[in-house]
Parts: structure tokens; C-alpha cells; sequence
């Protein structure tokens, strides 16, 4: 299971394999819900969401050409191994995220995560 992401569901992980035979590069991704502004100087701006999607990990590739990308020299645009991949020129596809598939990154991720497998086990049937 990924460290950062550990709701990984059953679900997500079948259609990433699914895709990975296809495809030789797939990453999750859930659409963008929020409203999205961008800051310029004192004023904000609205952003448009259409076509924006939050990518998730685990993110699948073909072993060589992944190891292949990463040969090319570092570029601060590298933010996951989606972005590396693509830079090297490669096409990568995109199957449905899940929003439970959390990333926890602050305290708050932290209690949001623990609320939600608490929900998730009290929810199990009893043996």
C-alpha cells in the first residue's frame, strides 16, 4: 500500500491493473469539485475547472520506459512520476480516482483518515 495514500481501495487498484495492460502508463485522478482561484498581486482571479483533475497515487508504467525518463537531466516541473514520464515524451492515461483515497500530508489529513476507517470498520459485518 502506498505510505502517503493508505485508503488505496480494492476498487481503484483493479482498474489501475486493468489499464496497466493496455496502457503503458495510468494514473488515478478525480475531477476538480472545488472552485479554483489564482492570486495576482492583491486581487484574485476565478479559474476554470473544466478539464482539471486531482492526480492520485499508486501511478502504474512499464518498468523500462519509466526507468528510461528518469535518465533525463531534473527539471523543477517534476512533481510525480507522471511528469517525469511525460517529459521524456511519453502519453500518459488516466482511469477514475477515488476521493477516499486520501493523501495525508497535515494533522488534519491525519484525523480525516482515522475518521474514515473508523466509519469503514464499524461498518464491517461481524464473524
Amino acid at each position: 500500500m502506498h505510505g502517503v495514500r493508505p485508503l488505496l481501495s480494492a476498487g481503484l487498484l483493479q482498474r489501475l491493473l486493468s489499464a496497466v495492460e493496455t496502457y503503458p502508463a495510468v494514473i488515478p485522478a478525480v475531477p476538480v469539485v472545488e472552485s479554483v482561484r489564482r492570486e495576482e498581486g492583491e486581487v484574485s482571479v476565478p479559474v476554470s475547472r473544466d478539464g482539471l483533475v486531482l492526480v492520485q497515487t499508486p501511478q502504474m508504467f512499464d518498468a523500462r520506459s519509466l526507468k528510461a525518463a528518469y535518465r533525463q537531466a531534473f527539471s523543477p516541473a517534476f512533481t510525480d512520476d507522471a511528469s517525469v514520464y511525460e517529459a521524456a515524451g511519453g502519453k500518459v492515461h488516466i482511469v477514475p480516482g477515488d476521493r477516499i483515497n486520501l493523501k495525508i500530508t497535515t494533522p488534519d489529513d491525519l484525523g480525516l483518515a482515522a475518521a474514515l476507517l473508523a466509519i469503514s470498520s464499524s461498518a464491517a459485518p461481524a464473524l
